[in-house]
C-alpha cells in the first residue's frame, strides 16, 4: 500500500502574514516633489487660480504644501461630506483656522462667528463679511490672506459662494484643486476666468522610479523599482497602493536593510484602475 505525503512550503523570511501586513508601516513619507512653481497658483487680489489633478496625482498633498507657506494667512477649505452641508466647508475652515488663538480682527463678528461654528443659520452677505475680516490686510498696504479649495467641484455650493464673493468683493486670492474631470464651480466661472491654471502631469518612469526608492527610504532595489514603477499607473498613490500590496502579499519583502522582490515574477503586470 502506497503513503500519500500533504506538506506545506514554509516562508523562512516572513513566515507569519502579519509579519507581511506590518512591514507596510515601514513605508516612508517622501519629500514632496514637482510642486516648484504652484506659488504662481496665488494669483493677484481678486483673482483666482486652478491646480488640476488626477486622483492619486498628489493635488491634496500640494494644496496642503502650499497653504502652510502662508501659516495663519491660509484659509483651507475641503469637503464636509457627502452632505454638503449648507456653509459646512467654510465651517469646518474657520473652526481649524481659529483653534490655537481667535485673530482681534474677529471680535465685532463674534455673533457671526458663534452662529457659523453652531452651525446655525447665517446670511452668506454676514459669512462673507467673517470671512473678509479673518483674511484682510493687517496693515494698510499689507497684502491679504489667501483662500485655498480642495476638491472644490464637491465643496458645498454656499461655501463657494461666499469664497467667491469674497473674492471679488474683497480682492482675495483664491486656489481651487479640482479633478481632471471635473468643471470649475460655477459660482467663480460665472464670474471670471481663471488667472492662472496648472494641471498636474502623470509620473514620468524615471520619476516613478525616483519616487518608490524614496518610498522606501533607498531601500528597494534597482529591479523592483522598475517592475513597481509600472503598477503606478502615473500617480503617487497608485504607487504607494503597488508597493504595499506588494510587501502585504509577500511578493515584495524587507531582508535586512533592503526591499526586493521575492520571486522572478514578482511585480510583473498591469497597473489596476
Amino acid at each position: 500500500v502506497g503513503l500519500c505525503f500533504c506538506g506545506f512550503a514554509l516562508d523562512v523570511q516572513q513566515p507569519w502574514k502579519r509579519d507581511a501586513a506590518a512591514s507596510v508601516q515601514r513605508l516612508a513619507d517622501p519629500p514632496l516633489v514637482g510642486a516648484d512653481g504652484d506659488d504662481a497658483l496665488v494669483v493677484r487680489p481678486g483673482s483666482y487660480g486652478v491646480l488640476v489633478a488626477p486622483r492619486g496625482a498628489g493635488g491634496t498633498r500640494r494644496l496642503g504644501a502650499l497653504s502652510a507657506s502662508f501659516g495663519d494667512r491660509a484659509l483651507l477649505l475641503a469637503p464636509a461630506g457627502a452632505s454638503l452641508e449648507p456653509l459646512g466647508a467654510l465651517r469646518r475652515a474657520v473652526s481649524r483656522a481659529i483653534r490655537d488663538d481667535i485673530p482681534p480682527a474677529l471680535a465685532p463678528h463674534a455673533a457671526a462667528l458663534e452662529s457659523l461654528l453652531s452651525a446655525e443659520p447665517l446670511a452668506a452677505d454676514v459669512a462673507e463679511d467673517l470671512v473678509v475680516a479673518l483674511l484682510g490686510p493687517r496693515t494698510p498696504g499689507a497684502a491679504p490672506g489667501v483662500v485655498l479649495v480642495d476638491d472644490a467641484e464637491h465643496v458645498d455650493p454656499e461655501s463657494l459662494q461666499v469664497v467667491a464673493a469674497a473674492m471679488v468683493a474683497s480682492g482675495l486670492p483664491v486656489v481651487l484643486r479640482i479633478a481632471s474631470a471635473a468643471d470649475i464651480p460655477a459660482p467663480f466661472i460665472a464670474r471670471r476666468p481663471p488667472e492662472a491654471t496648472l494641471h498636474v502631469k502623470p509620473l514620468s518612469p524615471e520619476a516613478a522610479r525616483a519616487l518608490a526608492g524614496a518610498f522606501t527610504g533607498g531601500a528597494l532595489t534597482e529591479e523592483a523599482r522598475h517592475r513597481w514603477a509600472k503598477l503606478a499607473g502615473g500617480t503617487p498613490l497608485g504607487l504607494h497602493e503597488a508597493l504595499a500590496h506588494g510587501l502585504q502579499s509577500a511578493e515584495l519583502a524587507w531582508i535586512g536593510d533592503r526591499a526586493a522582490p521575492r520571486r522572478k515574477s514578482s511585480g510583473r503586470g498591469k497597473a489596476r484602475r
